[in-house]
């Protein structure tokens, strides 16, 4: 219907009704506006171009131009988008201020125009489409000349127009390329060569049913131009006067059959919407009895299967929470089976410190008793948060250092925790937690004995690097440097700068036989796949950044 639509309104255009093709282009673009881009869509939009470019419509004109070239680029569509250049050619071809009447609209601009014509040229060439090299030839060629009097391969254009269209006999066509250069052979100033076009073009009319306004009304305005040129001023008269009768007789009927056919339309369609009322109302009426034999059908279809399924799902509910809270049970007796076989470890170290007088030997079953307390908070935060199998890491490290202090019985201590809020899974919280632990009991046993105003800073956060999330832990204390973790090390200088560390620290931070509490700490790092690193700035400050997504699977 739209491509009907679209036809009717290009017929009545290429008689000269405006007003009727208007109609019948709207039409066909209500149908297809509401369904996207498409070419037909695109080539409508270029059509109404030159309704709105008769009436002097500027703005008109160039919402169309731009519509229908940005949907013809998107769809890729090389004849529209030639159609949309040269659309845009005759927008900077005419004055549409008017001489300077109207300041507020643009003049004429060949140049611009000219730049659109060779756009359409390249188009041509891109694709080998002779009919765009036809068509854009003969336009080139007139274009030039009228603009800028060029006659630069004037006649090799017109040839090539010629040629094409006489052998797709396309007369149409052939018959505007005859036209045309008659015209400019008028302006040359040679009226024999543009009869012999024109007597060529009215013959082509003669022999084709032809009836299309502006096509005689460029024969008359040619054949008046010859005669005045010639001097046959009776025969341009005559020409004249027929072009006048043309106009004349045009407009009377336009007049008379709009008015005929305004009275016919609202006949017809007075009549069409009494039909389609009656329609519409036996259409509802069929379709609301049948809409209710539909309803009855299914709804007692749903009802018995809504009773059988409500059956169904409540077997289904009373068997899941069976074995919900069966489950339920099974996990608070293992979460408290696990919880009291960690105290009871805890406190079978800490009964078996007391037998003990060895510092050595106290001080190592202290210290596993501590990892075995850091393995405790850990399961407690996993198993009471909301989060499951999550650990809350603020939680958690706060509970592990406040706990390592008070064992030491450093009250004093000033903590400081700057630690964002993060979760982790439970693998990585173990790790962290035994080397937090670590590294807060060889603070708490070198660093702040002997110090007036100890104090501990552990800061938390997590950055993006390489698409991935990383966690940064950093600790440190104000003692007086790493004096007593290895017994070979003197304390480093407090005076040294924040980042620098003597050769004799460095070669104690590597160094082959370290502790178990450093070996400890770099097997952790290392399950974590973590990079760490110490330095001296008015006390250890130890660094560690590790890939917080899940770790895979170590084989």
């Amino acid at each position: 219907m739209a491509e009907a639509y679209y036809l009717y309104g290009k017929t009545y255009e290429a008689t000269g009704d405006i007003l009727l093709s208007n109609k019948w282009f709207y039409k066909s673009l209500k149908i297809l506006e509401p369904r996207g881009d498409s070419r037909e869509l695109s080539r409508l939009y270029l059509r109404l171009f030159t309704n709105a470019y008769t009436q002097g419509n500027y703005a008109e004109c160039m919402r169309l131009t731009r519509l229908g070239m940005d949907m013809a680029r998107r769809l890729k569509d090389y004849k529209n988008l030639c159609r949309a250049y040269g659309n845009m050619r005759s927008m900077h071809e005419r004055d549409w201020s008017d001489k300077g009447k109207k300041p507020n609209l643009p003049g004429p601009r060949p140049d611009s125009g000219l730049y659109y014509l060779q756009k359409v040229v390249q188009i041509g060439h891109r694709t080998g489409d002779s009919a765009i090299i036809a068509g854009i030839s003969r336009d080139l060629a007139t274009y030039k000349w009228k603009s800028f009097r060029d006659t630069s391969h004037l006649f090799e254009n017109f040839n090539v127009a010629t040629d094409y269209y006489t052998l797709k006999k396309e007369d149409g066509e052939l018959m505007v390329t005859k036209i045309d250069l008659a015209q400019i052979l008028l302006d040359l100033n040679r009226p024999a060569a543009a009869l012999a076009h024109l007597n060529e073009a009215q013959k082509i009319y003669d022999h084709n049913p032809f009836n299309v306004l502006w096509l005689l009304d460029r024969f008359q305005s040619a054949y008046s131009r010859y005669y005045r040129l010639t001097g046959n001023w009776k025969k341009a008269y005559e020409m004249n006067e027929r072009a006048h009768q043309l106009q004349v007789s045009n407009y009377t009927a336009d007049r008379d059959g709009a008015i005929s056919r305004l009275g016919k339309e609202y006949e017809m369609e007075k009549k069409d919407i009494l039909l389609k009322a009656k329609d519409t109302e036996l259409a509802l009426r069929n379709r609301a009895l049948l809409a209710q034999q539909r309803f009855l059908v299914v709804s007692f279809a749903l009802l018995i299967v809504m009773a059988g399924m409500s059956l169904v799902f409540y077997r289904l509910y009373k068997r899941n929470l069976l074995i919900s809270r069966q489950n339920e049970l099974l996990v608070k007796e293992q979460n408290h089976r696990v919880k009291n076989n960690l105290q009871a470890v805890s406190s079978l170290l800490s009964l078996q410190s007391s037998e003990l007088s060895d510092p050595a030997a106290l001080r190592a079953i202290e210290e596993s008793r501590l990892r075995v307390e850091t393995i405790g908070i850990l399961h407690r935060k996993l198993y009471d948060g909301q989060q499951l199998a999550m650990v809350f890491v603020p939680d958690f490290l706060e509970e592990l250092v406040t706990g390592v202090i008070n064992t030491y019985g450093l009250r004093e201590v000033s903590t400081d925790f700057l630690i964002d809020d993060i979760y982790l899974s439970p693998d990585q919280a173990a790790h962290l937690g035994l080397i937090v632990n670590e590294l807060v009991t060889n603070a708490c046993k070198y660093a702040f004995p002997g110090i007036p105003d100890p104090a501990l800073r552990l800061q938390c956060n997590t950055y993006r690097k390489n698409n991935k999330r990383h966690f940064h832990l950093e600790i440190a204390d104000n003692g007086p440097g790493i004096q007593g973790l290895y017994a070979e090390m003197q304390p480093v200088a407090p005076k040294k700068k924040v980042g620098e560390v003597t050769a004799a620290f460095r070669q104690a931070l590597t160094m082959p036989s370290p502790g178990f509490g450093i070996k400890l700490i770099r097997m952790e790092a290392e399950q974590l796949y973590a990079q760490f690193t110490y330095y001296y700035d008015r006390g250890i400050v130890f660094i560690m950044d590790f890939p917080s997504d899940p770790v895979p699977n170590r084989l």
